[in-house]
């Protein structure tokens, strides 16, 4: 099981998005939508699913505006995603997580991030560690140092290959 975070999660579902930037050099990444159909595609081949944790539906759907039901039904159309839901194994994760912080002195973890922001990253890595989730694909930054800190990969859109025809260079003759 793999995790989408929304940056990740809205190329897959619509081709209108604002350029999504490398977290590590502020540059813009090229060809997005197609890096991630790619990773989706290579997913089906492996049979692996991609959870998609409530907290980063409700994001979506926050901003999503009248496209809402056409993303529910295009998530409804890939079989290899998975909704994976705030339950009682992910509070007791995310309580555990948010006791260490406030034990070390600091609820937030050293995140300068609002409160707000630092619950839901903790939620959905929450989410990721119940469903043991390998790696969370996100370009947000704090959710990655968040993941990273317990134990879970994050890689980002500019990580991920361009498809096999996108990864060849054109040579002029």
């Amino acid at each position: 099981m793999v995790i989408f975070d929304s940056n990740i999660l809205l190329f897959l579902l619509s081709s209108t998005n604002a350029p999504l930037a490398d977290p590590r050099t502020q540059k813009p990444v090229d060809k997005v939508p197609e890096r991630i159909e790619h990773l989706v595609q290579e997913l089906i081949k492996r049979r692996e699913k991609i959870g998609i944790p409530t907290p980063v539906l409700a994001e979506i759907l926050v901003c999503s505006g009248t496209a809402g039901p056409a993303y529910i039904q295009k998530l409804r159309n890939y079989s290899v995603l998975k909704i994976l839901p705030f339950d009682e194994k992910s509070a007791i994760e995310m309580a555990e997580m948010t006791k260490q912080a406030k034990d070390l002195g600091d609820k937030k973890g050293g995140s300068q991030e609002p409160w707000q922001k630092v619950k839901l990253d903790r939620q959905i890595v929450a989410i990721a560690k119940s469903a043991n989730a390998q790696c969370i694909y996100s370009n947000d930054a704090t959710l990655a140092r968040f993941a990273c800190a317990h134990d879970i990969q994050t890689i980002t859109a500019s990580e991920l290959p361009l498809p096999p025809k996108d990864a060849q260079n054109c040579f002029e003759f």
